[in-house]
């Protein structure tokens, strides 16, 4: 079953926990933000059980499985063993023997940017500056590793990392002259405490 619903892995469960505020003299004061007719404080208790169940089964479990499931067979993985090798070939064709678990760290990369960084203030300095950490870092881990068995394969990943980063980093300065940080969590110095 893991492996029929691999291909369709999407973080789209995280927004049943996005609400946009309408303000306080309206009805309702605020909406999902997927669909304007939900009432986001009177369905509160049902999104958040619902949600965190959806999060906890699909995006999470699903590499969690995955990962267990190769981890039984990491050897025959390593030694790239004909069966252990065809049953999980969508999973490790493109990586080195030795990194036969790289394809659920990069399920965790796609989640950390496209679910968990969704529920972090949106459209804040602070969301873009989270994604810049989290990019940065799996950059870094990319390039310490290198597990894909080119080298041309390595270098596009870490061509498209570098990008993504300057993207979010961009992001940043743009949110900071746009917006500024006066609706920020976070206060400039803060911003600077964490980067030293």
């Amino acid at each position: 079953l893991v492996f029929v619903l691999y291909p369709g892995l999407t973080n789209k469960e995280f927004e049943i926990f996005l609400c946009r505020d309408l303000g306080p003299n309206t009805s309702p004061e605020s909406v999902l933000h997927a669909d304007y007719d939900l009432d986001c404080d009177a369905t509160a208790g049902f999104r958040w059980t619902v949600g965190a169940t959806l999060v906890l089964v699909w995006p999470i479990a699903v590499p969690a499985v995955l990962f267990g499931v190769m981890f039984r067979v990491r050897k025959e993985l390593r030694e790239e063993e004909e069966d252990a090798t065809s049953m999980f070939s969508f999973l490790v064709a493109d990586y080195k023997p030795q990194h036969w678990y790289w394809e659920p760290v990069e399920l965790v990369r796609k989640l950390l940017l496209s679910g968990i960084l969704s529920l972090v203030g949106r459209g804040s300095i602070a969301q873009a500056a989270l994604g810049t950490a989290i990019s940065f870092a799996f950059f870094a881990l990319h390039l310490k590793v290198e597990p894909y068995n080119t080298s041309t394969l390595n270098f596009v990943k870490a061509v498209s990392e570098v990008q993504l980063f300057v993207v979010l980093q961009t992001s940043v300065i743009l949110q900071q002259h746009n917006v500024g940080f006066d609706s920020e969590t976070l206060q400039p110095e803060a911003y600077g405490d964490i980067q030293t």
